[in-house]
């Protein structure tokens, strides 16, 4: 996001549109409740809108939430260090982000903790420019490692210097033998800007997540030249989370254990039909068709009941910090802190 080591965006997209009414082709839909009680409000903070989310907008459109007594309003800020000031301050009792993002609000004084899973890996593609990929004689069967180093110079489009992506791209020149200021990163804070830039030259790639690199591929500007989850050490790592306070957790435990019920039912859905899935969030992502979504969504690891583990936390924790992206190894203590299974339902 837009500061360097701040807690990362989890892609590139649009303005989130008004989610819609419950979906009459799911084939479940959540209970009614046999009493109608006043739902309790509450509000989630996206850092930037884009398919990463697709459990929180499938949960509000096939109305999870409102079968677990949750008016639950989202709005989408300008990156992270916006919708952590939300949470701190009280406008957004929850957020979405990533393992990396949560480590480092700790680590910077911001008491987040993961209280619902919702995939593990990290599903970002870089997308270069035809033109400077032939000029350095790069193509799609290119090893990465052969390929950054075949980048030297290039500028690079991510949604802000410090976000996620331009993180874990850095740490891949790490793991390359590469210098950081290998290439340069040019902050783009939406997918048609990045879109753009590459057609017109001012960028010769760009690290992102679905669908702003095939939307390159579409305009014949560019092609998808690799993708972060096709590297083994990233599948086994806990991905993008919902987050909330600590205190807010202690003080509103029946309030997280709700929303994360119906996180958890939403990413089940996903795993188990994502076909359907797809067809339920064409009107979410109107830019998107339903052959569209489902290619996006196969990306995603959809962690069915929104299940986190010891060992993917663990393993993130140990690939941040060998692939330089955190100056010094994470305690114990604060991948215990970073998350929590207490509000997530009994299996």
């Amino acid at each position: 996001m837009a500061l360097a080591l701040s807690v990362g965006a989890v892609g590139c997209g649009q303005s989130a549109p008004a989610t819609s009414a419950k979906s009459s082709t799911a084939p479940t839909q959540a209970a009614s409740p046999t009493a109608q009680p006043k739902l309790q409000t509450v509000t989630m903070a996206f850092p930037i809108f884009n398919l990463f989310g697709s459990p929180i907008l499938l949960a509000q459109k096939l109305g999870y939430f409102k079968a677990h007594g949750i008016d639950m309003k989202i709005v989408t800020l300008q990156g992270s260090p916006a919708s952590n000031g939300a949470l701190v301050s009280g406008s957004a009792q929850f957020a979405a982000t990533n393992s990396l993002g949560v480590f480092v609000a700790r680590q910077k004084g911001v008491p987040l903790v993961a209280v619902v899973g919702i995939d593990q890996g990290e599903p970002f593609e870089m997308a270069v420019s035809k033109t400077a990929a032939a000029q350095a004689g790069i193509t799609p069967s290119t090893p990465i490692n052969t390929m950054l180093k075949d980048m030297k110079g290039w500028k690079i489009g991510v949604s802000s210097p410090g976000s996620t992506p331009a993180l874990m791209f850095k740490g891949l020149l790490s793991q390359a033998g590469l210098p950081a200021s290998w290439v340069t990163f040019l902050g783009i804070s939406s997918g048609p800007g990045m879109v753009t830039a590459l057609g017109h030259g001012e960028v010769q790639g760009y690290f992102t997540d679905f669908p702003t690199p095939e939307e390159a591929v579409a305009q014949g500007t560019g092609f998808v030249a690799f993708k972060l989850n096709s590297v083994p050490a990233i599948q086994s790592i806990q991905g993008d989370v919902v987050v909330a306070t600590d205190s807010y957790a202690r003080s509103h435990p029946d309030t997280v254990r709700a929303v994360a019920a119906a996180i958890a039912e939403a990413d089940t859905f996903l795993a188990q039909h994502p076909h359907q899935a797809a067809q339920d969030l064409v009107g979410v992502f109107p830019h998107l068709t339903a052959a569209q979504l489902e290619q996006g969504l196969a990306d995603y690891g959809w962690q069915k009941g929104g299940a986190m583990t010891a060992t993917l936390w663990q393993n993130a924790a140990q690939l941040y910090y060998q692939w330089h992206i955190v100056p010094k190894p994470i305690p114990a203590s604060a991948i215990q802190a970073a998350y929590t299974l207490e509000y997530l339902p009994t299996p």
